[in-house]
């Protein structure tokens, strides 16, 4: 608690309360959980339901922004999108940032061989284009949430255990860790007590930016149809059917990419904030 409370107190987060784009970036991320956990609470059990009539209506007319294909209210759509597209980027995130930093503190902490081996397999899964490697486990598996999640999750967790790595690699020289080992302290102790806590600043700073990157490859998973089941709201499926339509109801395109680009823009604004807040150099 008292760690928290300085960090609060700190010079970096005052440099984040007094930052317009980070602040900016932390009123986007709220709104867009908020919009996500009780987006089922403002929209109605008819929210989706089909209007032949009003198809590809423009905005004005049944809705503030219009309606999609078969006449699917698109502000309902989207507000069901954003849900969906932040439950796929928390928890590609979290499934990342949790195997990424085990695996790389792990192999950072242990060294030698070990170290070089697990490295070597982190090296080669960087050399591939992660989203590339997404769309491919993403094309052989059937559409559903969990497997994109998988999909995503399966590239992205190299960026987190390099991170680890370098980090575990400083703090273990540090003397408050020669000294829990000079007293006796089991090396799993000396790991998830000692180690752990103090690489979470740059961690949580690289998951903010995860965040970012997992909502974009989702967009472009669904996009290209690998994505959700067909039928479910999503952003990257908004803008497909946008793209069939781009002439005769531009709104269908528009607002989805704002979307995605205004989340995208938000978390890495917070992201920027975050890393004066957990900067060890902004403190002085």
């Amino acid at each position: 608690m008292s760690t928290l409370v300085a960090l609060l107190h700190s010079r970096g987060a005052r440099r984040f309360r007094k930052s317009h784009l980070s602040m900016v970036g932390l009123v986007i991320a709220l709104l867009l959980v908020v919009v996500g956990l009780l987006g089922p609470l403002l929209l109605g059990p008819d929210a989706l339901a089909l209007h032949p009539a009003r198809d590809l209506a423009a905005p004005g007319r049944y809705g503030p922004l219009g309606n999609a294909e078969n006449g699917v209210d698109l502000l309902s759509a989207l507000i069901e999108g954003a849900r969906l597209s932040l439950f796929v980027a928390g928890l590609s995130t979290l499934v990342s940032a949790t195997v990424g930093v085990l695996f790389g503190a792990f192999s950072g902490f242990v060294g030698g061989r070990i170290d070089a081996l697990c490295m070597r397999l982190v090296d080669v899964l960087l050399a591939f284009p992660g989203i590339l490697l997404a769309i491919y486990i993403a094309a052989v598996l059937p559409p559903s949430v969990l497997n994109v999640v998988f999909a995503l999750s399966a590239t992205g967790w190299v960026g987190y255990a390099r991170l680890a790595r370098g980090q575990v690699l400083e703090v273990r020289r540090l003397d408050f860790i020669e000294a829990a080992r000079a007293l006796g302290a089991h090396p799993v102790r000396i790991l998830l007590r000692h180690i752990l806590p103090n690489i979470t600043g740059p961690v949580v700073v690289q998951a903010s930016f995860g965040l970012s990157t997992a909502i974009l490859a989702e967009a472009a998973l669904s996009f290209l149809g690998l994505g959700v089941p067909p039928g479910e709201p999503s952003w990257g499926a908004l803008l497909d059917e946008g793209v069939d339509h781009l002439l005769v109801a531009p709104h269908l395109s528009i607002f989805p990419g704002i979307c995605i680009f205004v989340s995208v823009l938000g978390f890495n604004f917070l992201g920027d904030g975050l890393r004066d807040v957990f900067d060890v150099r902004s403190q002085r």
